[in-house]
Parts: C-alpha cells; structure tokens; sequence
C-alpha cells in the first residue's frame, strides 16, 4: 500500500483504485499500473557538472559521508540510496549477475570500485535514515555529466549513457550547479 502522507497522495490512490475496477480494460489497466507505480518510493536522482557538489549535498540530506568527495572526479557509478535497518552496499552488475558486496571503509563507500566499471550497473546502498523511510524516497548520485577531460574514452561515456538513464528513471531530479549556469547545464534542464 502506498504510503499516504498528504490528503492529496489519499485521493490520487482512491481515484487510482477505482480506475482499477472500470469496465474499460484499457482504463482499468492503466488505473493498475497507477496503483503499482503509487505503491513504490518516489526516487530522485542528483545530478549536474562533474565537481558540482552533487556528492556532498547527498552526505548533507543522508547526514554522513557515505559518499566519496575528492578534489578531482570521484563518482564513477550510479549509487542508489535506500533506507534500509543496516549500512550495507552492493555491486549490481549489467549483465544481471550475482550482485558483489562493496566493503565499506568505515561509514563511507570505497574510491575504488568493487567490479570493473564497464560491468557495473549502479551500487545499491541502503541506511538506516529515518527521514528517508517515513518519506518513501530513493536518492540516486549520478556521476557527472560532462567530463573535465577533452578525451571522450569509453568509460566516460558510459558513465555519461549511465547518468543520463538515472535521470530518465526518475521522478524528479535535483540538478546542482556550482556558480553561474554553462551553456550545456542550461541545454540539460
């Protein structure tokens, strides 16, 4: 069951069942798609520049460093957040195989990425942040969207197709800037 934090959020999922039970199969089917879609977290993914402060201002909403930040480009996966009893990681893999425990460093997750990085699909981190259960969210950081290298390498733009399909995935997103808007942040949003 949804949850229903707002009176609106109860009406929409009123409304949604009650286009579940229409005669119409169409209506009814997409009435039951509503109704699996209110059922799940609304995920919002962070996105912006390389160097944007998209990293930190998750630690900041999460209130630990479980992000890497460093002085150059850091976030070389998509990692999703979600509220969970442990701090735990996992590697999942884009051929859909066996996911690999990540091995934190502390509370914070490791520079170095567990599996290679053209087979990784995102890391998987779930906490134990209250405020991110009572509001049903996924937080998703999403590596950077243009590169502050010239040479265009196949890792990086498979991060970029990675970042690009994080944002498509998501309910809404949180685009960072770190001064005034560039050119490209301007043609993204």
């Amino acid at each position: 069951m949804p949850r229903s934090a707002w009176p609106l959020s109860e009406v929409v999922v009123r409304f949604a069942a009650q286009v579940a039970e229409s005669a119409d199969h169409a209506l009814a089917a997409a009435g039951k798609r509503a109704q699996d879609r209110l059922g799940q977290s609304l995920c919002v993914a962070v996105v912006g520049r390389m160097k944007a402060g998209k990293s930190t201002l998750l630690n900041a909403l999460l209130e630990t460093a479980i992000s890497p930040t460093a002085g150059g480009e850091c976030t070389e996966a998509v990692y999703v957040f979600e509220p969970g009893m442990h701090t735990t990681a996992v590697a999942n893999r884009r051929d859909g195989g066996d996911p690999t425990p990540v091995v934190l460093d502390g509370q914070t997750l490791p520079r170095t990425l567990p599996i290679p990085a053209g087979d990784l699909r995102n890391i998987e981190v779930t906490l134990p942040v209250e405020w991110l259960d009572d509001a049903g969210l996924v937080l998703v950081d999403a590596p950077g969207m243009a590169s502050t290298s010239t040479e265009k390498s196949a890792l990086t733009e498979r991060i970029v197709a990675d970042t690009e399909d994080a944002a498509a995935d998501a309910d809404a997103l949180l685009f960072c800037v770190n001064g005034p808007l560039k050119d490209d942040e301007a043609a993204a949003v």
